[in-house]
This record gives C-alpha cells, sequence and structure tokens, in this order.
C-alpha cells in the first residue's frame, strides 16, 4: 500500500495527546494484549520514563489516519551505560505481557516494513535493539525479524516468560464439566465451606470507586507478603501511582476491575483482572492469610481457588474466551490449566555497528559457555 509514512516521536506531549488515536488503532489491530493500550504505556511513561527517551514510530496513511504504532524507548545499559539500547516502553517495575508493534489489521506487513525502515534508518542513534515479552505470533517475531535478516542485523532469541491460560466454553454447565472430577469436587467444596461462613462474590469496576479499592488490594495483597517479611510488588508509591493512572483510564472502557471475596465486612481475596477483546487477564492476586474462622487453618477455606472459581464463572457470563493467568509457571495456575504459551525476548544488532556487534557476540559466547559449564553439572537440560 502506497502513502505510509513513518515519523519518529520524542515528545512526551504529542505522546499524551495520542489517546484516542491510539486505542481506536489498537480496536482494529489483531493484537488482544491490554497492556498496548495507550492508557498502559503511557502510565507507564509517566512513572517509570526517568533519563530515558521517547522513541515511539508511528505510522499515518494517506488520509492521516493513525495505522501503526511501535512503542518503543531509548535507554542506556551496560557498563557505565555504554550501550543505547532500543526497548518498548512498559518493560520494567510493572509486568507487561505480549509486547509488540500495533498494526491496522487489513495492512499489516506494509505498516510493519513501514515501522522496521524508519527503524532501521534510525541506526546511529542506537547500538541494541532489546524487545522482549513478545508472543510467537507477534508481528514482531512474525514480519520485523525477517526484515531485520535480509539487512544483515545478527539476532539472538531467547525464552521469556511461561504464560498459562484457560480456553473458556460458553456456558458456566461446560465450564465445569471440563474440570478433572477431582478438581471440581475440590473447587465445590471450598465454595460451599466458605459460603456456609457468609462469604460473598463481589467486583469494583467504576471508575470513579476504583482509586479506594486499589488502596484495600494494595493491603490485602501485602499481608501475605508481611507474613513472609517480604514487601510485595507495591510498596514503591510510584507503582501505586500508575495503577491508579491506569484505572482512571482503563476502567471507564470496561478494561479493569477487581473482584472480591468478602466474609463478615472482611476481604479474604482479591484479583486485579484487565480485560481485552474476549481475554480477562490475572493481573495480580492477594488474599488474607489469616482464616475467616479462627478455629479452622486458612488452607481448608483457600479463598484463592473460590475466587478464581467465580472470576471464571463471571467471564463466562461476560462471553470472554480466555481467562490468562499472565507470567509465571506457579502450581496453582497449572490446576486450573495445562495450556500455556511463551514469551520471548529478540536481541537485534546492526551490520554497521562494529563495536556493538563485538559486544554482542561476546555476550552470546560468554552465555552458551555458561550453558555448557552447567550442562556437564548436570544443572541445564540440553538443547532441543
Amino acid at each position: 500500500m502506497s502513502g505510509l509514512r513513518a515519523e519518529i516521536c520524542t515528545d512526551p506531549a504529542a505522546f499524551e495527546r495520542l489517546g484516542t488515536e491510539w486505542d481506536d488503532l489498537l480496536d482494529r489491530s489483531s493484537s488482544r494484549s491490554v497492556f498496548l493500550s495507550w492508557g498502559w504505556l503511557h502510565a507507564w511513561w509517566t512513572q517509570f520514563s526517568a533519563s530515558r527517551e521517547l522513541r515511539l514510530i508511528l505510522v499515518r496513511d494517506s488520509a492521516d489516519r493513525l495505522v501503526g504504532v511501535a512503542p518503543l524507548l531509548l535507554g542506556r545499559e551496560g557498563i557505565l551505560g555504554s550501550l543505547r539500547v532500543i526497548r518498548f516502553l512498559g518493560t520494567e517495575a510493572v509486568s507487561s505481557d505480549y509486547l509488540d508493534f500495533i498494526a491496522d489489521a487489513s495492512i499489516e506487513r506494509e505498516v510493519v516494513a513501514a515501522i522496521w525502515e524508519a527503524l532501521a534508518s534510525s541506526a546511529s542513534g542506537w547500538d541494541w535493539i532489546r524487545l522482549t515479552d513478545l508472543r510467537d505470533d507477534s508481528l514482531v517475531l512474525g514480519q520485523a525479524r525477517a526484515l531485520a535478516a535480509n539487512q544483515g542485523f545478527a539476532s539472538d532469541l531467547v525464552r521469556g516468560q511461561t504464560c498459562p491460560y484457560l480456553a473458556l466454553p460458553a456456558t458456566r454447565d461446560g465450564y465445569w464439566k471440563a474440570l478433572k472430577i477431582g478438581m471440581r469436587n475440590n473447587v465445590r467444596r471450598k465454595v460451599r465451606q466458605l459460603e456456609a461462613v457468609g462469604a460473598v462474590f463481589e467486583k469494583t469496576e467504576a471508575a470513579a470507586d476504583l482509586p479506594a479499592a486499589l488502596e484495600e488490594f494494595y493491603r490485602i495483597h501485602a499481608l501475605r507478603w508481611r507474613s513472609k517479611g517480604l514487601t510485595g510488588n507495591f510498596h514503591d508509591p510510584r507503582v501505586r501511582a500508575f495503577h491508579t493512572q491506569v484505572a482512571s483510564r482503563l476502567a471507564p472502557r470496561g478494561r479493569m476491575r477487581l473482584y472480591w471475596l468478602r466474609a463478615g465486612g472482611k476481604s479474604l481475596a482479591v484479583i486485579y483482572a484487565l480485560e481485552y477483546k474476549g481475554i480477562l487477564s490475572n493481573y495480580q492476586t492477594g488474599f488474607d492469610p489469616t482464616s475467616p474462622d479462627p478455629t479452622v487453618p486458612v488452607a481448608k477455606y483457600s479463598p484463592g481457588v473460590v475466587l478464581i472459581a467465580r472470576c471464571l464463572e463471571d467471564a463466562i457470563d461476560r462471553k470472554s474466551t480466555e481467562f490468562d493467568f499472565l507470567r509465571g509457571p506457579e502450581p496453582y495456575k497449572f490446576e486450573w490449566t495445562r495450556t500455556y504459551r511463551p514469551t520471548f525476548e529478540l536481541t537485534l544488532v546492526g551490520p554497521g555497528n562494529a563495536t556493538a556487534r563485538a559486544r554482542f557476540w561476546a555476550l552470546l559466547a560468554e552465555r552458551r559457555s555458561r550453558v555448557a559449564i552447567k550442562r556437564l553439572l548436570g544443572r541445564a537440560p540440553a538443547a532441543r
């Protein structure tokens, strides 16, 4: 398709003005990642950009309609910040799964080609490209990687996170039947036990209610971590400010809510959920490590299990097609599902930067040596 033009945006004020255009494009794209929404990534930039420089690549058609975005930044890494590295927005401080380029689904190839050309043409201004949290069906791996190889870029692809997920049936009955009989009986027993002490399932989804609800979520989340002598994920004020900002932007579009299990006015468990294009994602959980009945161990009640069960029912009622547990191979996730998707990290180095390429090959050689040593010691699996 002719008439596409790409520009590199370095102006944070221009980024702030892109909200409606950006999210309209995401809706038209084939991506189903809520972590690519403007509200998520701009809030990240606001709170965590520090000394980094914005490097958004914006692609517009002949009618000036936004048809592509590469949500990138430039930072420094390595000894004394000697490497200039292009990365995605959203890759530090908070977990952002499934990052990628964004392209109008009707002209994906043309848009990705325009993004890549803009990125490659600016190679004098950076040393490496390191893109993380990529699905194997991402535009970066499916298209941009081949364009880079054709231009002589060196590349390295490594496995990142494990993200379990559960495909949802159309009905609650189908969901219960799909559970293994032992799991089904266990969940129903725990539901009855908690209902017997007055437990109720609730949701918070109105934007006006979420700031106060998030404060309660932070408290509950911290309880379990404090019982282990740890601080948890939300002790940093910038992280809390980020999520408050995200709530103000995602909640009005129905993309964020908190699910609760409560009894006698006490919060037993909470799930911070994100929803987009039929996928309900379990971003973070928390539960009170004390029992709703002091005479009964909390393990007998398992409020987290019960809350997930109720969330799955709600997701089915909302016609969601998938429940995504997101990153991390925690055992409790695999009690619900055996399916998962990996993410990947791709590093690219251009052909004209001899110093960067030398450091790149040295890094790869060092990593391969470590793997070989571990394999000899019996601590690493053989390559497949």
